[in-house]
């Protein structure tokens, strides 16, 4: 008799605690849109940064708006740029900082590295073959 109870009242209870899931729509988030739309598919980093207080998401884009006109001659190239999201322990998501490195070209991401807390380092390798170079980045992790 107690099992039936506590499967009644688990029945009756459970449409009430059921998660309702929606649709937004955010097309009219036209900047957002155009980063989304260009996320290529097999360049994402991740990474926790000191003792996992931070982690550090990179995204690679391809952008148009970062290339300029007749950088590539004979064909329509575009340089890449990369969307760095850092945001801390997922307990306590109350911030994140955004960044976007632009204007790469044949880049690779060599190394994520700690500095002096909340810095870190990102270094970037870009340029065509027999001329590439490696650029450091430094980004605040927080405020």
């Amino acid at each position: 008799m107690k099992k039936i109870l506590l499967s009644l009242i688990f029945c009756y209870c459970a449409p009430a605690m059921a998660q309702e899931i929606r649709v937004l729509d955010l097309s009219d988030r036209t900047e957002m849109n155009y980063y989304f739309a260009r996320v290529l598919d097999s360049t994402f980093n991740s990474k926790w940064i000191y003792n996992y207080a931070l982690e550090v998401k990179i995204f690679e884009i391809s952008d148009s708006k970062a290339t300029p006109e007749n950088l590539f001659e004979g064909y329509d190239g575009l340089l890449a740029s990369y969307l760095v999201s850092v945001y801390p322990d997922d307990n306590y998501y109350n911030w994140s900082k955004l960044y976007k490195i632009e204007g790469c070209m044949n880049s690779k991401i060599l190394e994520i590295k700690e500095t002096e807390y909340p810095y870190f380092t990102i270094t970037i390798e870009y340029g065509v073959n027999g001329q590439r170079e490696e650029k450091v980045f430094t980004l605040k992790g927080e405020d």
